[in-house]
């Protein structure tokens, strides 16, 4: 996926009131799982693991879940990885 696809996927996804989109790409060589949450508002990634919504703070997981059904993104593993990367930068660059 293209990150101006990415960008008009989420925008529309706003626009339509999701605070928090799921997005998602296959499992690992491994079987684990690589998806994540991306909170709209304060633009951060919540990789999910094996926690599910519960990976985000406790006041976005109503929106975390209700995400999962309404707000999914699929994405290469690729696109995952650089979405991860990408919040470790802006971490260490703005906090």
């Amino acid at each position: 996926m293209l990150y101006s696809n990415f960008l008009l996927k989420i925008k529309e996804f706003k626009k339509n009131g999701a605070r928090i989109v799921y997005v998602c790409a296959e499992n690992d060589i491994n079987g684990n799982p690589q998806r994540l949450y991306y909170d709209l508002k304060n633009h951060k990634c919540f990789d999910e693991g094996y926690m599910g919504h519960h990976a985000v703070p406790e006041n976005l997981r109503k929106d975390a879940y209700e995400s999962e059904y309404n707000f999914k993104i699929n994405v290469t593993a690729e696109f995952y990885n650089e979405l991860l990367v990408l919040d470790d930068i802006v971490d260490a660059v703005f906090n």
